[in-house]
Order: structure tokens, then C-alpha cells, then sequence
């Protein structure tokens, strides 16, 4: 199964919490850590949104769209907002490099990560890969001279 960016996250927790017997390997093609990017995106105001979008949730308002200010995409709820946002959330942590990677240490197969040298949402990607190898069991790396463009596809046959 092959998962780009955010898609890594969603192949990766499909993986660890089913087990499904089908899937042979995961390939996760510039793993995102969602939660250092949003609060690359934020600044300052990081917490401050997070703050905002949990209040909405607890106020029954999760499907309402967050500030404008918040948006790192158009018409994001405070609900899709947290799952990339909080580092306790099932997605935020999947991939946060400085937490303790429990999902994807859970997954019992190979896993093949890549990274370009220049990643957009990425801040030293080869950190992130030296993290991953000594981590992860059955976990290869490997690094690409420049950016990786690819898909968010998964798909089990």
C-alpha cells in the first residue's frame, strides 16, 4: 500500500489497527509530521488554534469552520482541523517525529519511506529518516536529490 504526505498517515493507521493480512508492505512517500507543520503554518498562534478548535468541539461546533486565520486549507472544521494540528490526535501523532511513533512501530510488515532532500512541509527530512530507521522495525529509507511529488492514493487488491 503506497501513501503520500498525509496519505502515509491514513495507510499507516489502516495497517496498525487492522492488521489486514493483504497488505504486504507499506510505502510512505514524504511523511508528513502534520502537527511541526501546522505549527510552522501558525507561528506563535499555534496553541492559540488548537485552543480555539477544541473549544468548538467540546461546543457541539466541530463541523463549523474554524477562523480564518486557522485555515491551512479552505472551509477546514475544527474537527479535520485537530486530526493534524494536535499531537495527541490519532493522525497528529502517527507521524510526530518527536513523540514516540507507537503506530507505525505497531505496523508487522515493511516499510519503505522515502524523502526528497527538498520537502516543502519537511524541515530536515534526512533527521526524520535517521529517526524512522532507528525506530521502526522492517522500516527502509531512503533520500532523493529534490523534491518528491506524488499521490495520497491507497489502494488494497
Amino acid at each position: 500500500m503506497e501513501g503520500h504526505s498525509t496519505g502515509c498517515q491514513k495507510i499507516t493507521y489502516f495497517k496498525y489497527k487492522t492488521q489486514d493480512k493483504r497488505i504486504i508492505g507499506l510505502i510512505e512517500i514524504a511523511p508528513a509530521d502534520d502537527v511541526a507543520a501546522v505549527k510552522k503554518i501558525l507561528g506563535n498562534r499555534y496553541e492559540e488554534g488548537v485552543t480555539i478548535a477544541k473549544k468548538m468541539v467540546s461546543d457541539k461546533k466541530g463541523s463549523d469552520v474554524v477562523p480564518e486565520w486557522m485555515q491551512f486549507y479552505p472551509l477546514l472544521c475544527a474537527k479535520t482541523f485537530l486530526t493534524v494540528a494536535d499531537p495527541t490526535s490519532t493522525s497528529g501523532k502517527i507521524f510526530y517525529y518527536g513523540g514516540n511513533l507507537d503506530e507505525i512501530k505497531g505496523v508487522e510488515c515493511p516499510i519503505f519511506v522515502v524523502f526528497g532532500s527538498n520537502d516543502e512541509y519537511q524541515a530536515n527530512p534526512q533527521e526524520k529518516l535517521t529517526i524512522l530507521e532507528r525506530s521502526v522495525m522492517n522500516c527502509t529509507t531512503k533520500m532523493f536529490m529534490g523534491p518528491i511529488i506524488g499521490s495520497s492514493a491507497m489502494r488494497i487488491n
